[in-house]
């Protein structure tokens, strides 16, 4: 790899609490993200422009939502790594009240300003009343649109998974207890009678929009999470092997051509073998391990909260007698030029730890002592202001 890309690479390399760096996460997250966006751009095209592809395509890209789905795993994994440690290899206990603060200094500043953003645009280009805006945009910045309203926010609608993610953060500390349990056996068979019993709950008993915008309708995707991190920890081996390829090549079409409901049954149990050969096919791999794959993975929140607007806006600034392809160039071409920036001048900066208080010392500034005059002179001297980055 050339020096200029590898400086572009750690440029915009997301930052990890532990330094560590696992391309294969990025790169399942470009998945997600990937699917996501064509999901909304496809049903954009649909609404606006009249398009309609042949039953196979039009199927995968309707469900593309599923890579909503994606994330949730992905939550799952990253999130119980640290009390899978704990518990399986002895490392430190997770400090909660760090972890809970991590959440906090990590997503809110992004999460807020997108917000505001949003409702700063409803108001100026809509025309929206501010009272009808303030109310959602508070439900949305407390987590509690689908709750309050029984529908996605009105303000950014994407922000219904970051609710059910928030309600997962609650919940990780106590769903990682599931680790205590010594037996390799016990544990994974545990998870995955969970995993299969909350389905059947949810197929019985979850019918309402207010039930499926909580954790409760999703908690089987995040438990395929936890699986997959007690298996990542305790693996023996990092060998790779060409049935994993096969599995990949195969299992992927189904995540986004099953037909619900039995979708809900077998996704999170497919989503967990499909990663395990993200880390364990050759070919598969050294896919989701590009460097461009990885790059646009790691800003994937970013660009989650941002590309639904841009889609819109794109659509705003054509009107609807453009053909179809133009508007799908300038949507990614707005993706591509605007989640980058944002990324890089708000989302990165806090996946520093110490951002709030090297922030704070930045506007403070700290004040450097004069140096002991020489021979008793005494000569007055303006303090100096030491600015700390």
């Amino acid at each position: 790899m050339h020096i200029w890309i590898k400086k572009i690479v750690e440029h915009f390399r997301r930052v990890t609490n532990s330094g560590a760096f696992v391309p294969e996460i990025d790169g399942l997250r470009f998945v997600a993200i990937a699917s996501v966006i064509a999901f909304h751009l496809y049903g954009q095209l649909v609404r606006y422009y009249g398009v309609h592809l042949s039953s196979v395509p039009t199927t995968l890209l309707h469900n593309g939502d599923r890579g909503v789905r994606l994330f949730f795993v992905i939550s799952g994994f990253v999130l119980a790594r640290p009390f899978a440690a704990h518990w399986l290899q002895a490392s430190a206990a997770v400090d909660l009240k760090r972890y809970f603060g991590r959440r906090l200094t990590r997503l809110e500043p992004p999460y807020i300003l997108n917000l505001v953003i949003c409702a700063a645009l409803m108001i100026a280009l809509n025309h929206v009343a501010l009272a009808a805006v303030v109310l959602h945009l508070l439900a949305s910045l407390l987590y509690l649109h689908t709750a309050v309203y029984g529908m996605m926010s009105t303000i950014n609608p994407v922000a219904w998974s970051l609710e059910i993610e928030v309600q997962f953060y609650l919940l990780m500390p106590l769903l990682a207890l599931v680790f205590a349990i010594r037996s390799v056996w016990i544990r994974r068979c545990a998870l995955l009678l969970a995993m299969l019993l909350i389905e059947l709950i949810q197929i019985r008993w979850f019918h309402t929009a207010r039930s499926h915008g909580t954790v409760a309708y999703y908690l089987q995707f995040f438990l395929a999470g936890l699986f997959l991190a007690d298996l990542h920890l305790l693996r023996k081996s990092n060998g790779k092997s060409w049935w994993w390829d096969a599995i990949s090549l195969a299992g992927w079409p189904l995540v986004f051509a099953l037909a619900d409901p039995v979708s809900q049954l077998v996704l999170p149990f497919l989503m967990l073998a499909l990663y395990w050969a993200a880390f364990h096919g050759p070919i598969t791999n050294r896919l989701v391990s590009l460097p461009l794959v990885t790059i646009i993975g790691g800003m994937c929140y970013t660009i989650y909260l941002f590309h639904f607007l841009l889609i819109a806006f794109a659509t705003r600034i054509l009107g609807h007698a453009r053909p179809p392809l133009v508007v799908t160039f300038v949507s990614l071409a707005l993706i591509a030029t605007v989640c980058p920036l944002y990324f890089l001048l708000i989302e990165r900066p806090c996946m520093d730890r110490d951002w709030p208080r090297k922030l704070l010392v930045f506007f403070r500034g700290s004040r450097k002592e004069a140096p002991a005059p020489a021979y008793g002179v005494l000569e007055p001297e303006a303090p100096q202001r030491v600015i700390v980055s």
